[in-house]
């Protein structure tokens, strides 16, 4: 499960850096900024790492740290994009030698999880764009889509039984 969140959090780190770069690029009036910040397939983790380094170098190379400051981010974001990747490649590597040593008891697991983390991240976009307006619905969304399942069964929904009528007369 770890590999699947430091995955999520670059991911998400990924897409605030966009987002920015974006607001950069039209403020500057230099769409060309764009090039060096488009997000990559979300299924290889390696690209995924590959490109928040590469991320990275682009507001380095771009003198942009000063930018994202402006544009609300906190904190150092080369550091940050740095050290998320190494997050998602030490996960990944912790991962598959646990998975080694399992002997495979498992090894759909993994594969599920991301299924799963995917249908998530596919429905994210789907309430995101049909409830862009209203903030109460998307933050239930927030909470909701992070809420992580204890396994076990649900409990049975009864509906109330509906008062008798008394007898006409």
């Amino acid at each position: 499960m770890n590999q699947a969140v430091e995955r999520q959090e670059l991911v998400d780190l990924m897409r605030a850096v966009n987002r920015t770069a974006n607001a950069i690029a039209i403020d500057q009036n230099q769409p060309g900024i764009m090039d060096r910040f488009r997000m990559p397939p979300l299924s290889n983790d390696a690209l995924l790492v590959a490109t928040g380094q590469a991320f990275a170098t682009a507001i380095t190379e771009l003198n942009l740290a000063a930018e994202f400051t402006e544009h609300g981010y906190e904190g150092d974001i080369v550091a940050d994009l740095n050290a998320e990747a190494l997050d998602v490649q030490e996960a990944e590597s912790e991962q598959g030698g646990a998975l080694q040593n399992r002997g495979g008891a498992t090894a759909s697991l993994p594969s599920l999880l991301k299924q799963g983390a995917n249908l998530v991240r596919c429905l994210d976009a789907v309430v995101k764009n049909r409830f862009r307006n209203s903030p109460e619905t998307l933050g239930a969304w927030k909470i909701a889509s992070h809420v992580m399942s204890t396994g076990g069964s649900a409990v049975p929904v009864v509906p109330p039984t509906p008062p008798a009528t008394p007898p006409a007369g």
